[in-house]
């Protein structure tokens, strides 16, 4: 039952992410700084559990040797790791009161985000499915 389970909570944590950060986005356009810091931060701790509960699927149902969708696997990995390191540049730049340099950035950012936490949407679902079967 884990098994099952957990790929489609990942995949709904996947796609509430989506809407945190479009929800996030849509806030600093407005002019909402605020809401704008605390949806990014609901969506990075989101983003975390997502991850973990990656690697805990991976690990407890030796996953990796059987994953049929490679390609997939490795773009949202490669994505979810890109995504992290320019959450961390663009998270420097915040705290080092680097405005425009964080706002150029950030607005790429925003997007490999979205994709990572597309494909990883698409890609749980997958796992979630082949494992029903």
């Amino acid at each position: 039952m884990f098994e099952v389970l957990l790929p489609f909570t990942l995949a709904l944590f996947s796609l509430l992410n989506l809407f945190f950060i479009r929800r996030g986005r849509q806030a600093v356009i407005g002019g909402n700084w605020q809401g704008h810091r605390n949806l990014m931060v609901l969506s990075l701790a989101l983003s975390a559990a997502t991850i973990g509960g990656f690697a805990l699927l991976l690990w407890s149902t030796r996953l990796w040797a059987l994953i049929g969708t490679k390609m997939l696997f490795l773009t949202y990995v490669t994505l979810v790791l890109v995504s992290g390191l320019m959450l961390i540049v663009t998270l420097w730049r915040v705290a080092r009161h680097l405005l425009l340099p964080h706002k150029l950035l950030a607005r790429k950012t925003v997007l490999v985000w979205q994709m990572a936490c597309l494909s990883g949407a698409v890609l749980y679902f997958l796992i979630g499915f082949s494992s029903l079967a």
